[in-house]
């Protein structure tokens, strides 16, 4: 029996390894939007948290490009990436800035996933 056990661990490992190993992210720029958040963020950082990230939501779903929408619609399914990076997002110096889009909710299409610093 405990043979048994151990061949089945070796076998979800096994599994584990190859499915990782097919993974893969996708690394988007965003350096087309900077100019927008820029802006945005000097107008109204001294807002809430939780507002700004609305805000940004708002943004997103008004300014990103059809095709960066559609990567992020398949995070998760078999034929899309496991994670969807985004750089080039803004190019203030500003900690709090970053910390507005880190493991934020955005619902983009019919997909709502979690968007977490890559």
């Amino acid at each position: 029996m405990k043979n048994i056990a151990l061949h089945c661990s070796d076998i979800d490992v096994n599994f584990f390894r190859k499915t990782i190993s097919n993974e893969k992210a996708i690394t988007l720029d965003f350096r087309y939007l900077s100019g927008v958040i820029d802006s945005w963020w000097e107008k109204n950082k001294k807002q809430s948290t939780h507002t700004l990230k609305s805000q940004l939501v708002s943004i997103f779903m008004t300014y990103l490009r059809s095709e960066d929408i559609f990567h992020f619609d398949k995070v998760g399914l078999a034929n899309g990436a496991a994670a969807v990076c985004i750089k080039n997002i803004f190019s203030l110096d500003s900690p709090k800035l970053a910390k507005v889009p880190q493991k934020q909710y955005y619902s983009l299409g019919e997909t709502a996933y979690t968007r977490e610093a890559c």
